[in-house]
């Protein structure tokens, strides 16, 4: 929510999130929670990578 309000503030548009680091974002949920799933994984490891990429992803957006 935080980086569609710096969007709209700074150029009026909901940001692009068709960037790169978007859809790594997009693809490593995929992978990580069916792999989660498939093997049922307990460690922690997984959620923390989800969240550093998608934090990384945010600030990308950000940036542009």
């Amino acid at each position: 929510m935080l980086c569609i309000a710096i969007a709209l503030m700074r150029v009026g548009k909901l940001p692009a999130t068709h960037t790169d680091l978007a859809k790594t974002y997009g693809l490593s949920l995929f992978i990580g929670l069916a792999a989660i799933i498939a093997f049922s994984v307990t460690a922690t490891w997984p959620v923390l990578t989800f969240c550093d990429i998608g934090l990384l992803a945010d600030i990308g957006i950000i940036a542009i």
